[in-house]
């Protein structure tokens, strides 16, 4: 069996969802839908982190990847905090 790591050629990074000068600029559903795009076209590793827009770049993420988990790998990090 191949391993999905073996099949990774590169990541997105989901960093920054909803903060800066994106804050409020695009809705749920356009990040969803890049999600999705990237997806299809092979990205299979995506970086995220409970501290990007107070956990909205996660939650984001785990809607779009809803049914594909499996096939996807994801990186995250805590806050110290936690």
């Amino acid at each position: 069996m191949t391993s999905i790591l073996s099949q990774v050629k590169i990541g997105l990074g989901v960093g920054g969802i909803g903060e800066g000068k994106e804050a409020g600029v695009f809705s749920n559903e356009d990040y969803v839908r890049t999600i999705h795009e990237a997806y299809d076209i092979g990205y299979r590793f995506f970086d995220t982190a409970e501290a990007y827009a107070d956990g909205r770049s996660e939650s984001l993420l785990g809607a779009a990847l809803s049914g594909s988990r499996s096939d996807a790998i994801v990186a995250t990090k805590v806050s110290p905090h936690n």
